[in-house]
């Protein structure tokens, strides 16, 4: 679980083509941000030159493996979407793709990520790429009909990308890498909290247990916003103190916290959609120009 856009119900037109609705099984905001985050944590870890053949390979393996979750969590989600406004014109609730096209994809694409990245970058960056999927499928995915404490098991799969990049090019998993868990671990809460809050009637719809659904109130939702962003406000810090980054990140870095706080804040004092949409904008700009921040190394 990573980053998803806002959409309406409309967004998809009747001329949609098969190849796009294929594309669109992948989330590629997901995959997207997956992708970025695990070329900042190859880059961060790299001394001297960067290997660019092996970040490549890097990027290609966790792209592949992003598509691929996020196609099988397609799969297995096509009854729920079917429930939810936001998600109703999905290709398999809208029944523009089969089930069984979108499960063929979505098994080889994992299936080629991990052997891509066992055989191209290292055993060890392949095993954390299988753990992924596994935790986002078949924890955090069923979780979701149980309890609210789903997002902090998907923010665990959420996170691992750029420890991939870690791995894929030290073939270990440090302290370094856990600072960037950290950072997008706590990330994910903002983010997707301020979405749930949004759609909270079509998670109530759907029977899925996001905390802002089973809390009419949003204090806890919005008390959990506020503790993550700071929490993430402090760990985006550390890279620098690390001597993984300059202080051109750091500023970015205190900037982009201080935004999201204080987005979190306005949202505790009024629980409006307005202030919900704001920072759920506001977490969408973060990890983008975190990562150039990160990677510029300055």
């Amino acid at each position: 679980m990573l980053s998803t856009r806002l959409t309406s119900a409309n967004s998809s037109s009747p001329g949609s083509t098969k190849l796009s609705d294929y594309f669109k099984l992948t989330k590629p905001g997901i995959t997207f941000t997956a992708g970025i985050t695990a070329v900042a944590g190859f880059v961060l870890s790299s001394q001297g030159d960067v290997d660019l053949v092996r970040l490549l390979h890097t990027a290609m393996g966790t792209l592949l493996i992003a598509a691929g979750a996020g196609t099988l969590n397609m799969v297995i989600e096509k009854d729920i979407d079917a429930r939810m406004k936001r998600t109703q014109k999905r290709p398999l609730p809208s029944g523009r793709l089969k089930a069984g096209e979108a499960l063929f994809l979505g098994t080889l694409l994992s299936g080629l990520a991990i052997v891509y990245l066992a055989w191209m970058v290292n055993i060890l960056t392949a095993a954390v790429a299988g753990f992924t999927l596994s935790v986002y499928l078949y924890i955090y995915t069923p979780l979701k009909k149980v309890t609210s404490l789903c997002t902090f098991v998907g923010a665990v799969a959420g996170a691992l990308p750029p420890v991939m990049g870690w791995t894929a090019a030290t073939g270990r998993i440090g302290w370094e890498a856990l600072v960037l868990f950290g950072i997008l671990f706590f990330w994910q809460f903002p983010h997707f909290f301020s979405l749930a809050w949004l759609y909270k009637d079509d998670y109530q719809q759907a029977g899925l247990h996001m905390l802002p659904r089973i809390q009419d109130n949003g204090t806890a939702t919005a008390i959990g916003m506020l503790l993550s962003s700071l929490a993430l406000l402090g760990v985006s810090l550390m890279p620098t103190f690390m001597n993984l980054t300059g202080y051109f990140y750091l500023t970015c870095a205190v900037l982009l916290g201080v935004w999201l706080t204080i987005g979190s804040f306005l949202f505790y004092k009024d629980r409006s959609h307005v202030m919900a949409r704001k920072l759920f904008f506001a977490s969408l700009a973060y990890v983008p120009i975190l990562v150039v921040a990160m990677v510029l190394k300055i």
